[in-house]
């Protein structure tokens, strides 16, 4: 159960998190993890010391994947739900389900954080870098 994420896979997820930042205003950390605490209280303690909703606009966003219990959340900042609800990822976290259970790890994760990009930059476009263009 450990190996569900290549090394392959580990680079892929870094350059797709490189990715939806360049699409975004957003902030997004994925965190991979096997530990025996629960998912949720553990994803919350994660976000709040990323420091995730004090963010330039609170559009942090985190996807938690926790291997030992196999079970993934996904927080998002006060910018975010403000804008698109409470319940703007459970799409998302529909198509991961389905993608982990199809034993789709590095591919699922890469769809889906490819997937959040396109939505969230409808919403929150990146920040244009102030240079002579």
């Amino acid at each position: 159960m450990e190996q569900l994420f290549t090394r392959n896979d580990l680079t892929d997820i870094s350059g797709i998190v490189k990715y939806f930042e360049q699409q975004t205003s957003c902030e997004l950390v994925v965190r991979i993890t096997h530990d025996r605490s629960d998912p949720e209280e553990a994803a919350q303690i994660e976000f709040d010391r990323l420091g995730l909703n004090r963010h330039e606009g609170r559009l942090g966003v985190l996807l938690y994947i926790n291997l030992f219990h196999h079970r993934f959340v996904i927080l998002s900042g006060y910018g975010i739900v403000e804008k698109l609800g409470e319940h703007w990822a459970d799409e998302f976290a529909e198509m991961l389900s389905d993608r982990f259970r199809k034993y789709q790890f590095g591919f699922g994760l890469h769809d889906i954080v490819s997937r959040m990009a396109n939505k969230l930059k409808k919403h929150f476009p990146p920040k244009r870098s102030s240079g002579n263009s």
